[in-house]
């Protein structure tokens, strides 16, 4: 990769998210916009940008399942998340998600030992890569 190229999408992102008030958001902003662009400034398509080409699997109803593993493919369980933080960062990808389906789904990954549950609070579970 070369440094232009780094130093271009770096730009472009911190271009795009100046305007959002809330530094938490502009922060996670900030990380996907960069991730994407540097993926397509490498011709590799983003994971998330694949994510409606084969529509959903057989039988099922949404994209939840799905749109969390491409999270995860993306990094976003390197460290615990909470179900909310799942959600604001489907949010931020553009999914918006019922909260009580991103629950509901994180705890399946986690019996499918997908995803690992650790605790994170009095009646709180985060949720990390295996």
């Amino acid at each position: 990769m070369q440094v232009e190229t780094c130093l271009e999408a770096y730009e472009n992102a911190v271009k795009l998210v100046s305007d959002l008030p809330q530094a938490e958001y502009r922060v996670e902003a900030f990380r996907v916009l960069f991730t994407r662009l540097l993926d397509d400034s490498e011709g590799r398509s983003s994971v998330i940008k694949q994510r409606d080409a084969d529509g959903p699997g057989k039988g099922t109803k949404s994209h939840t399942k799905q749109r969390i593993l491409e999270l995860r493919q993306t990094g976003n369980f390197d460290k615990p998340q909470s179900p909310q933080d799942v959600s604001a960062a489907l949010k931020l990808a553009g999914f918006h998600h019922n909260d009580a389906d991103v629950r509901m789904t994180l705890l399946r990954l986690a019996q499918k030992k997908e995803l690992r549950r650790v605790q994170g609070g009095p009646k709180a579970f985060k949720y990390v890569r295996p």
